[in-house]
């Protein structure tokens, strides 16, 4: 369990008889054998005993790791600022050896050796194994020296780091040891073959890495010379309107000097290449890293594109051989991946999937015969388009898992078979695997898991129409099982490693948090734990799944969370709270507080007798704020027809986008008698022309192929921007506005309620504005978030119930 204060508590329970143990302010806790728990507390490591019930405890120690054999137990406990020592012992804690001074340290890949540093009066690399009787092999040592970024080779046993020197001049060469030659090989800047005029930046902007081979060593390099060109940026800024980047981002991109850029070292013929460049900076490497794919993620700037669209060239690492390999692609990194053992490429383009054969130099679409939409044009035209999905390739190269809407499919990756192994279209059912994440890294890349079908494979299910949800069971036949199916919102499962039980985390609104535990034999599902145990002493709401008609004729879903104490026949204040596709919080448990970085907390609400209504919208393109007012009036009319709230009654609440949908709808309608807006845009053409801060990017694409989904540019659509901003509609507000802002906000920037406020004011409108300082787009600062959620809660009341208006709403709204 955690708490506000930080503090955990961990709990060890026995699911066979009721028996627990309760460890407060414990943390990083996790069985080391069966029947012993490990866990930290303060600087102490405790041994706890299961079967026995006995404590031991080992004093300074900063973090332990048990071998994947179960062997033994590794601690790193601290002797000074400068110094750590790493023990190792058995799993009872008994110590069996201790090795001091040591500086770094990192596992590999299958937890049975440790490659570490030490820092005496001559610097070494050392392995330790521990796959029997704990053996060390010194690999490197040299004086005067620091090392760095410690690296095995995936899966294997060779190791890759840097050495540099701490003489006066700082030269650092790369160190590749060879497991079975037990020998080094070394790379600096004067070995033959180094690219001229660089030297090796140990850096970790990229990553040290050693192909899964071992055969090829990638490392970062910088070039020595100054450039020629370089651009002075002092004194007069000039900011020119073809630059591919504008001046603040090229300013903040000089001061870090010359680029670090990817090479690679074949240590066994001693060949170095330059892979990246300057301009194609973006690099990710096939699955046997035979091939480097490179792209310039700037060329067809300015694009006005959260990702903009370049070309994509493949180059083979030993020959140099380069293709364009795709041209215009966009460049998601969700939408270009690589098949782990290196042969296929897989990327989406016009629709479709395609993988690209490196032995065949052969394109072939894999989706083109299927009926199923693979990315979100249909169901939001107007935003970024977004895929659903890639879940991984599978373990026998042949195949690829990919998502659509629903279903988990199953496509040979020359395009010949194709298969649907879930069936949730015809339920409204989203099935995705629940995949572990990958520790490897792939540059710019996203790094892709291999699923073997012949095991079993979890599955995640979301209803879509009532907003359950929960697990299933992915057999090597075919089949799938249900292994959770619950009227709530299920999570966190885990499975034995003898898959003959699991754990999860279950909940609703009015029922906290549970961990239950199932037996594959047995029918019942048993409750380990019960978080809140306080919750039953109290009046708590209830949350349903309500259905409306957008104006497309779609059907759409909204939680609706009732008060306490519900009494049928009676009529409610409602808050509507609004974004996108909000429905799916029906089922998460919402401790009441004070603190809330949005000023929102539905359970505070239902306690202080409110309904709270979270509706979906559909967005049409090129009409972001009509289409939210046009689903949100439907929807608010269902629940008034629903016999639970009336006029007079109703408020809207939105932050950041919610809050730009909130300022346009009650400048179009009444229907709302009280309204909230925090961190909000309200006048769509500045917005559109401002320098974003966070990311030197200018905010035209948020409204061309984003969240606002004008998609088109202003000057194409000029009236259809002013149409869909709240601040051409200001005359039209009637509702009581609270807006409030932060004024370290660089994402909507604060001024944006200031623009509003002076509007409203000129029109003599009810509004006040919060402007809260140390504080940005979310609050973090737990003064802000309480006085925030009390203002927010005194306005609804005040309008909404009719309660006696707090001074300050009195002050400025009378």
């Amino acid at each position: 369990m955690a708490y506000p204060s930080g503090a955990d508590t961990l709990f060890v329970s026995n699911t066979q008889i009721e028996k627990k143990y309760i460890l407060p302010k414990a943390f990083d806790g996790r069985f080391i054998q069966d029947n012993i728990f490990a866990y930290r507390k303060n600087n102490n490591l405790i041994l706890l005993n299961l079967s026995k019930g006995t404590e031991m405890g080992i004093t300074n120690v900063s973090n332990y790791e048990g071998t994947s054999n179960g062997n033994y137990l590794i601690t790193e406990e601290t002797i000074s600022s400068e110094s750590k020592r790493l023990c190792i012992r058995n799993l009872q804690g008994k110590l069996l050896q201790a090795i001091d001074e040591v500086g770094q340290y990192v596992w590999n890949d299958a937890k049975t050796k440790i490659l570490f540093t030490t820092t005496g009066s001559i610097p070494s690399v050392t392995i330790i194994s521990l796959v029997a009787k704990p053996q060390i092999k010194l690999v490197y040592q040299n004086t005067n020296t620091i090392y760095s970024a410690l690296t095995w080779q995936e899966n294997g046993e060779d190791v890759v780091f840097y050495r540099t020197s701490v003489k006066n001049d700082k030269q650092s060469e790369v160190v590749y040891f060879n497991s079975k030659e037990n020998k080094c090989y070394n790379l600096n800047e004067t070995s033959s073959g180094f690219p001229k005029d660089f030297r090796i930046d140990t850096n970790s902007n990229i990553a040290l890495k050693l192909s899964t081979d071992g055969s090829k060593v990638f490392f970062g390099i910088q070039s020595t010379l100054e450039k020629p060109d370089k651009e002075n940026f002092e004194g007069v800024e000039i900011w020119n309107a073809n630059d591919k980047m504008i001046y603040p981002e090229r300013k903040l991109r000089a001061s870090v000097g010359n680029p670090q850029l990817l090479a690679v070292w074949w240590p066994k013929t001693g060949k170095v290449k330059t892979i990246t460049s300057e301009e194609e900076s973006w690099v990710m490497l096939t699955g046997n890293q035979q091939y480097a794919i490179t792209a310039n993620p700037i060329q067809y700037e300015p694009e006005y594109k959260l990702f903009a669209d370049r070309d994509f060239y493949l180059t083979e690492l030993a020959t140099g051989n380069k293709i364009k390999l795709l041209e215009k692609q966009s460049g998601q990194q969700e939408m270009i991946r690589v098949q782990p053992n290196g042969k296929y490429i897989v990327y989406f383009r016009e629709g479709n999937w395609w993988s690209y054969d490196t032995n065949l130099n052969k394109h072939r679409n894999i989706t083109k015969q299927l009926q199923s939409d693979w990315d979100n044009r249909k169901t939001d035209p107007g935003a970024e388009q977004n895929v659903w999905g890639l879940a991984g390739f599978t373990s026998d190269y042949k195949s690829v898992l990919l998502y659509d809407y629903y279903d988990v499919w199953l496509i040979d990756l020359q395009g010949k078979k194709s298969y649907r192994l879930t069936k949730g279209k015809e339920t409204k059912t989203r099935f995705r695997i629940k995949v572990s994440p990958t520790s490897y890294t792939n540059y710019s890349g996203l790094p892709d898991a291999l699923i073997n079908l012949k095991d079993t494979q979890i599955l995640t299910a979301l209803n879509l129409y009532d907003g359950s949800n929960g697990f299933h069971k992915l057999r090597p036949n075919k089949s799938i099982i249900s292994l959770v199916t619950e009227q709530g919102a299920a999570g966190r499962l885990f499975m034995s490693k003898n898959e003959q039980a699991f754990v999860y985390e279950t909940q609703k609104f009015d029922v906290p948090p549970r961990l239950m535990f199932k037996e594959k034999d047995k029918v019942n599902h048993k409750i380990i734990y019960k978080s809140n145990p306080h919750h039953d002493k109290y009046f708590w709401g209830k949350s349903e799944m309500i259905h409306f008609k957008a104006p497309s004729g779609n059907q759409l879903n909204g939680a609706l969370f009732y008060p306490e104490n519900y009494k049928p026949g009676q009529k409610y204040p409602m808050i509507v709270w609004i974004y996108d596709t909000v429905s799916r919080e029906l089922n998460q448990y919402v401790n009441p507080t004070l603190n809330n970085p949005i000023g929102l907390n539905i359970t505070n609400l239902t306690a202080n007798g409110y309904f709270v209504l979270l509706p979906d919208i559909e967005f049409q393109k090129g009409s972001p704020g009509k289409s939210a007012l046009n689903c949100v009036t439907v929807a608010v009319n269902k629940v008034i027809e629903m016999g639970y709230t009336e006029l007079g009654k109703i408020g809207l609440k939105g932050q950041s986008f919610g809050a730009y949908e909130t300022n346009y709808i009650i400048s179009q309608t009444n229907l709302f008698s009280a309204a909230v807006s925090g961190a909000g845009v309200s006048d769509v053409a500045r917005h559109y022309f401002t320098i974003n801060s966070n990311d030197n990017l200018i905010d035209a694409w948020r409204y061309e192929n984003q969240q606002y989904r004008m998609g088109k540019s202003f000057f194409d659509d000029p009236q259809g921007y002013l149409d869909n901003s709240p601040l051409m509609q200001a005359t039209g507000i009637n509702t009581p506005l609270l807006t409030w802002a932060g004024l370290e906000d660089d994402n909507v920037r604060p001024e944006q309620a200031l623009t509003l406020y002076i509007a409203l004011r000129r029109v003599n409108k009810k509004h006040i504005m919060l402007r809260y300082p140390n504080d940005g787009h979310i609050f973090v600062n737990a003064n802000n978030q309480i006085d925030l959620t009390n203002r927010i809660q005194q306005w609804f009341d005040h309008f909404l119930k009719k309660e006696p208006a707090a001074n300050w709403i009195h002050k400025g709204t009378e």
